[in-house]
């Protein structure tokens, strides 16, 4: 299930007004531990997200490999801050807008001001296609690609250079053998939603 949209609504913002930024960064990650939770955490700082808010906007769309036995899943990114959104590239081929989502990335904002914070949830939508451990390598991914100059490159050429973006390319960007799995072409460029609805709610909130 996704989570809420409100940081109010997972966390106790009054507690946090006396806080440090560390305090804050050590209570939501603890928070996230729980692995029955089906949910990764991150934390980056307000410039950070400032800047995959911008290029995100620009260039909404990307494809993230993930590792499976005998090959990759190819799954698609589509961020709409302060939202993302993974499907697979084959059910997006399949439905477009309609294709179900199988996780999510919440990005919280309500402390960026006072605190110089973003939280960051994601939330497994359908374990039998991601892991938890497939889910914090894919927050990872997911925020590197938009923030790290060398590696947005291939992000930019996904959406406004669809001629010159190389899946083997962003295999050897994420360290794997090149030509391992089929690329996914026809995927990339462009911009758009890949829908899925919100909702639910947290199954609780962390105590600062």
């Amino acid at each position: 299930m996704a989570s809420p949209t409100k940081l109010e609504e997972v966390m106790h913002l009054d507690q946090l007004k006396d806080r440090t930024p560390n305090e804050i960064e050590q209570i939501w990650l603890e928070f996230h531990q729980d692995p029955n939770q089906r949910r990764v955490a991150d934390v980056m700082t307000a410039d950070e997200y400032k800047q995959l808010q911008a290029r995100a906007r620009s260039s909404p769309m990307f494809v993230l490999p993930l590792s499976k036995p005998g090959g990759f899943l190819s799954l698609l990114l589509n961020y709409q801050c302060p939202l993302a959104l993974l499907t697979s590239v084959e059910e997006y081929r399949r439905f477009g807008a309609g294709a179900p989502p199988h996780m999510t990335i919440t990005h919280y904002t309500e402390l960026a001001e006072s605190k110089g914070l973003v939280l960051t949830r994601g939330d497994i939508i359908n374990d039998a296609v991601v892991s938890l451990s497939e889910a914090r390598t894919l927050l990872q991914l997911a925020r590197a690609f938009y923030t790290e100059p060398e590696a947005h490159r291939l992000v930019y050429q996904f959406n406004h250079q669809p001629d010159k973006f190389s899946f083997d390319a962003l295999l050897a960007e994420l360290g794997h053998k090149a030509g391992a799995a089929a690329s996914p072409s026809g995927s990339g460029g462009g911009s758009g939603s890949s829908g899925g609805s919100r909702g639910g709610s947290s199954s609780g909130k962390a105590d600062a």
